[in-house]
């Protein structure tokens, strides 16, 4: 058992330590010498360095050859070379540190992002920034100077890295939802990811040939909002990005601590018209953020989240679950994983009450499971509730890890056919005769041109959306690596159906502004500079008095 009876783990930790070899040229196989330690002791860093990078930079003295490192933790450390050594040896690690002084927060830089991987990146003045990759986005650091108290060089806060005409990315692991965000009656995107955090894709073309800014955090108040929607909008400072973490009690032990495995959906829980977010997180807690508006006319933000009770006690399930909701017989339906790997199946009381509706069954009666393995590697299921084959019913669309047997423990999908990879899988719903959930036929993979619909082995995401430019609903995957994929139904196939079947098309389905694009003026109107990734600014160096002359230099500018 990896935890004690009071929480604590108790898996030794694996340490290691900085090792250098010299070797004649790259292309040799042999080292000249045999490594050695380079670090103080052999137990430097708890569970290793994510990566490391040669770091170069100029001082009075001239120039000085360091190394920078990230930490499974996320801080980032340089060694600075030991000077008038014949071989070459590091001082002590020290961390990087922003520039920005704070009586509340450390100086000391940690990466947004878990499994921090620095890469040092020359500014055309010679100063050293650094790109640091990790489980995520490219983040950018720019050198601003060194301490006049320690000589250590400081940098701004993280920027994200652009790419010109880039493919939408929703992070490592993104859990998708496809919803009208921000109440304009386009259809935008909203994606969880490993490190926590919640995006928003504004959708500034039409539903039929959507076109999509780049993702945003989404942000809650810490405080209720009482004046939802107000033009006045909530004052920044009550503001933050939300962002689930496992901290201490991660389920693989700390050394996952950074990341958060945010898995939401975008339902209209309260009924008042405006967006609101249900969310599971690293730890298997539910959670709901009801939509406070678009205040100040940016884009939507949040009331402070509360945790979803269940017969006075907080819903509870594996890891990495995106929940399903949809309304059944006139009431609203909470779908997810309980704790017997079963999907679950409760009534919206209200708010924040469910109430239990026993586990979601088969057309046989017996039980739906999800998972033939135990511990970390159950969970990891996107549930969606949709009627996908337009026969007035229900129906469940799963993204089910390679490793997921369903319905059953043994010789379900996509487990019995020899783990190829994680796959999107159709549960057709069967009209109910009685006022509890419908029940399912059995699993059906998904293909996609007459091939199987997989989507990676360690997860995936499916999400059913109304986008594209003929009658939906259609798919969209999210791939590990954080690619988004899109795929027309008259492409899609299963063992009941050839092609699924197309709905009738509704007059009415489509709001007016689902139709037209947003006009180049009302997108630089909507993209105020907070927002604006192409904007992004550091701080004005020369008001950082803590600097050196050398690298006053660098202010201004934006990331790469």
């Amino acid at each position: 058992v990896p935890r004690d009876a009071s929480g604590m783990w108790r898996v030794k930790a694996v340490y290691s330590s900085l090792y250098s070899v010299r070797v004649n040229q790259f292309t040799s196989s042999r080292a000249s010498h045999s490594a050695r330690r380079i670090t103080p002791t052999d137990h430097d860093a708890e569970y290793g360095y994510s990566g490391i990078s040669a770091l170069v930079t100029r001082e009075k003295e001239g120039k000085r050859r360091s190394l920078v490192v990230g930490s499974v933790y996320g801080g980032l450390y340089v060694f600075h070379g030991h000077h008038g050594s014949s071989s070459f040896s590091v001082r002590p690690r020290q961390p990087l540190r922003s520039a920005v002084r704070s009586e509340v927060e450390s100086r000391a830089l940690r990466h947004p992002i878990p499994l921090p991987s620095p890469l040092a990146y020359p500014s055309k003045r010679g100063y050293t920034n650094l790109l640091v990759g990790g489980e995520g986005a490219l983040q950018f650091y720019r050198f601003l100077g060194f301490s006049r108290e320690t000589s250590m060089p400081l940098y701004s806060a993280a920027r994200p890295v652009l790419e010109s005409e880039a493919l939408l990315y929703g992070g490592s692991h993104p859990v998708l939802t496809s919803a009208d965000w921000d109440g304009d009656g386009r259809t935008d995107l909203v994606a969880g990811n490993a490190e926590g955090r919640v995006l928003f894709f504004k959708n500034v073309g039409t539903d039929q040939k959507p076109e999509f800014l780049a993702g945003i955090p989404v942000r809650a108040c810490l405080t209720e909002v009482k004046a939802k929607g107000s033009k006045k909008g909530v004052h920044p400072s009550l503001l933050r990005e939300v962002r689930a973490e496992a901290g201490y009690r991660a389920i693989n032990g700390p050394a996952e601590s950074s990341y958060g495995y945010a898995a939401p959906a975008v339902v209209d829980w309260n009924g008042d018209g405006i967006a609101d977010l249900v969310m599971t997180d690293a730890l298997g807690r539910h959670f709901v953020s009801l939509g406070a508006g678009a205040g100040g006319g940016g884009p939507p933000i949040l009331q402070p989240a509360t945790v979803l009770y269940c017969n006075d006690r907080e819903v509870q399930g594996p890891w990495r679950v995106k929940p399903a909701v949809g309304v059944h017989l006139g009431r609203i339906m909470y779908v997810a994983v309980d704790q017997e790997n079963h999907l679950h199946a409760y009534w919206k009381m209200d708010a924040q009450n469910l109430r239990d509706a026993g586990k979601l069954k088969m057309t046989d009666g017996k039980p739906i499971g999800t998972h033939y393995l135990l511990g970390s590697a159950v969970g990891r299921i996107d549930i969606n509730l949709a009627d996908f084959d337009a026969d007035g019913t229900l129906d469940l669309v799963l993204a089910a890890p390679a490793h997921a047997s369903v319905p059953r423990e043994y010789g379900g999908l996509p487990q019995s056919l020899g783990l190829p990879g994680g796959a999107v899988l159709f549960l057709r719903g069967k009209k109910s005769g009685s006022r509890g959930p419908p029940a399912f036929h059995p699993p059906e993979i998904v293909h996609h041109n007459g091939n199987p619909l997989f989507i990676g082995r360690e997860d995936g995401s499916v999400a059913v959306t109304t986008l594209g430019n003929s009658t939906g609903p259609h798919l969209l995957v999210g791939e590990e690596g954080g690619r988004i994929v899109f795929y027309d139904r008259m492409h899609l196939s299963c063992r009941t159906y050839n092609r699924f079947p197309v709905p009738g098309e509704s007059e009415d389905g489509a709001t007016a502004a689902a139709k037209v694009a947003m006009t180049a003026r009302q997108i630089e109107a909507y993209l105020r500079p907070e927002f604006d990734f192409r904007t992004h600014r550091d701080l004005d160096v020369s008001l950082v008095q803590e600097l050196l002359v050398e690298g006053a230099g660098q202010g201004g500018g934006g990331s790469p």
